[in-house]
């Protein structure tokens, strides 16, 4: 399938995940520890990447990590990336951010 997936962070400090795949990957899951995703089962073709926001949910992620000393407490720019997988509905292979 050839389904890649990883995490960029952006200026503001909020975080991505990246999606690409070499062949169809239908109705793609996104499961990322402490977040929700901005968008979930959906179609991706092939040679199209797509963005997704990932925003931590309201439960704290254990052992954030500051970016940015000046940043504020609960706020995305203090948090460590996210990690997580990506799956397609037509594939057994999961794609690990």
């Amino acid at each position: 399938m050839g389904l890649s997936a990883f995490v960029e962070q952006q200026q503001s400090g909020n975080w991505s995940l990246i999606l690409g795949t070499k062949r169809l990957a239908q109705w793609v899951a996104i499961e990322a520890k402490g977040c929700i995703p901005g968008d979930n089962w959906f179609h991706l073709v092939p040679g199209q990447t797509r963005k997704i926001d990932l925003m931590y949910s309201a439960n704290p992620v254990p052992n954030p990590v500051r970016a940015d000393p000046r940043s504020e407490p609960g706020s995305q720019r203090e948090r460590s990336a996210p990690f997580g997988s990506v799956r397609a509905l037509n594939s057994d292979v999961r794609a690990r951010f």
